[in-house]
């Protein structure tokens, strides 16, 4: 009698993923991507990335964007990073609450994607800075010399407050520059095989 309920059971699970078969699209390193994946990206991509609208294209970004996050996770993991719990969900409440403020209905999937995609993103912020830090330093004078004719035209806290921009702008170049060329590093490093 077991062996024919599971037998019924087994027929009506199959049935049930009959239209959700999973296929194997890409492997990274040892952790495969499959349709489902990059389907989810796709809805992710959609609430994110509203200017892309050629259906190719948002394809061919979620793949990369999936490769990208399991390589960048993997080498969070292998630099034994510990992660910035509070930070990371100050972040991903901050976004869920412009989608509910918007009367958005997020899913939980999504939910679960946006949360590590935050989490990785800042993870790998950290790591970035920690192995560049030396390079990402800015340097002051370039700035003051930017900010020299301002002097004349605001206030001294306009001033203090430009200065800041300023110097957020160049380390988030910077940090963005490094960011990339380890990435494109760790790529040439890992086995990327698509099916």
């Amino acid at each position: 009698m077991k062996k024919i309920i599971l037998i019924v059971l087994l027929i009506f699970s199959s049935n049930a993923l009959g239209e959700k078969n999973i296929i194997n699209i890409a492997i990274v390193n040892d952790k495969i991507i499959t349709n489902i994946d990059l389907a989810n990206e796709i809805k992710f991509l959609k609430l994110f990335e509203e200017n892309i609208k050629d259906p190719e294209k948002i394809k061919q970004t979620a793949i990369n964007n999936l490769i990208n996050d399991i390589l960048k996770d993997q080498e969070i993991s292998s630099n034994n990073l510990k992660s910035n719990d509070d930070l990371i969900k100050k972040n991903y409440n901050n976004i869920i609450s412009k989608f509910s403020n918007q009367k958005i209905t997020l899913t939980k999937i999504l939910e679960n994607k946006i949360y590590d995609k935050i989490k990785i993103e800042i993870n790998w912020n950290n790591l970035i800075t920690k192995k560049y830090y030396w390079s990402i330093n800015i340097n002051l004078s370039e700035i003051e010399e930017k900010i020299k004719n301002e002097k004349k035209t605001r206030s001294p806290k306009e001033i203090l407050d430009y200065k800041e921009k300023l110097v957020s702008i160049e380390k988030d170049k910077k940090l963005s520059l490094y960011s990339q060329n380890h990435l494109n590093k760790i790529k040439k490093e890992s086995l990327i095989r698509f099916f």
